[in-house]
This record gives C-alpha cells, sequence and structure tokens, in this order.
C-alpha cells in the first residue's frame, strides 16, 4: 500500500499581478524525479509537458487532474485504468498543488493565472 506524504515544497514562487487582477504564477524551480511516475511512457510525457510547458493533456489526464474521477475512469485505457492510486499519491507527494484538484486548478496551470482569493 503506498504512503502519503506531505507535498514536497516548490522552490521560487514568483507571483505577478497582471493588467487584468489576475496573477501569473512563475515556478521558477520544480524538481520532479519523473522515474517515480507510475504510468506508462506516453503518458508520463504528457504530464510533464503539462508540467513544465502549461500544455494541456489528453481526456484521461485532463479529468483525472480536474477531479472528475467517472470520467477519467471512462477514458483511463487499461494500463492507466489499473494504476489510479499510484497516480494519485505521485500526483499528491510531487507535483505542486496548484495544477490539480479541479478544472478550475488545471485551466489557471494552463493559463499561468489564478486569483488569490481563490483556495488550492
Amino acid at each position: 500500500m503506498s504512503r502519503i506524504e506531505e507535498p514536497l515544497d516548490v522552490l521560487d514562487v514568483e507571483i505577478i499581478k497582471d493588467s487584468h487582477e489576475k496573477y501569473l504564477i512563475n515556478f521558477n524551480s520544480i524538481n520532479i524525479d519523473w522515474s517515480l511516475c507510475p504510468t506508462q511512457p506516453n503518458t508520463t510525457a504528457g504530464i510533464k509537458r503539462y508540467i513544465e510547458t502549461r500544455t494541456r493533456m489528453g481526456g484521461f489526464l485532463d479529468a483525472f487532474f480536474s477531479n472528475d474521477l467517472g470520467s477519467a475512469i471512462s477514458k483511463a485505457d487499461s494500463d492507466n485504468s489499473q494504476i489510479f492510486n499510484q497516480l494519485y499519491v505521485f500526483m499528491y507527494n510531487h507535483l505542486p498543488p496548484v495544477c490539480y484538484g479541479s478544472k478550475e486548478n488545471v485551466d489557471a496551470w494552463v493559463d499561468g493565472t489564478f486569483f488569490l482569493n481563490r483556495r488550492y
């Protein structure tokens, strides 16, 4: 059974207010050991692109990161459907908490913006 630990700290976070009263978050260094990601190489590559370049993910990963688990289950291939628990533990322990948990968080991660009065 996998153990959930406290999420790792993300170093060097810069917050900049733009002209639309939104806030840009800039993670200058995210140290992720991708070898710990329990998914197939193509799925890991999708997660890595999402984190490093804020590129929108495919259907399964977008639903999973958005906490739409019913949709994630229906979109998962046979490999990913077997590793839901391990993927969640990896996400919780190694990825910035602002990039998952709701559709709004995923959209804000891709856009690079978030509102300060929102809770992540």
